[in-house]
């Protein structure tokens, strides 16, 4: 199990949840539990993404790219994926997969009757390493709770030392 900077403390055993304390009182109460890989929670969906090159799944074959965009399927019709955000994860996502997450909490404003804050894409190696994360909700909020979230499913990337990479 990886360790990463912060750990979700404080159940709430009245509400049978974890308290969530970003700072936006919507998602704080709507989010029920913050945690890493395949997810699909009140609040956040994660989902492994295959790379591009990825062409092998339970002994069959496809082209390239093909598992990548079914992996991406749910982001594209349940949460809209802007596009800006699929170039990026098109771009990070072509040599070695990752774990792409949305945060969201429900909204009867909305069309889809949810407010989307932002995404976050990490490594799918044993760290979860922090790649980016992009801020798409209405408010500056949305970075609150990106960032917030960002230390429960997710470690720093390893700092680049003079040198290294040449």
């Amino acid at each position: 199990m990886p360790i990463f900077p912060r750990q979700l403390s404080g159940y709430d055993a009245k509400r049978d949840r974890y308290q969530v304390a970003t700072g936006h009182k919507a998602f704080d109460r709507y989010c029920s539990y913050i945690t890493y890989g395949n997810i699909h929670a009140d609040g956040q969906y994660g989902n492994f993404i295959r790379a591009f090159t990825e062409t092998r799944c339970n002994g069959f074959t496809f082209s390239p790219g093909y598992l990548r965009d079914s992996d991406l399927r749910t982001f594209k019709e349940e949460f809209r994926l802007p596009a800006h955000v699929l170039a990026a994860v098109l771009r990070d996502t072509h040599h070695d997969g990752g774990v792409l997450y949305v945060f969201w909490h429900g909204s009867k404003y909305s069309r889809r009757g949810r407010t989307v804050h932002g995404y976050l894409l990490t490594g799918r190696d044993e760290l979860y390493t922090l790649r980016w994360l992009k801020a798409t909700g209405p408010t500056c909020k949305s970075w609150n709770i990106l960032d917030w979230c960002k230390d429960f499913i997710s470690n720093p990337p390893r700092p680049a030392y003079a040198g290294e990479g040449i």
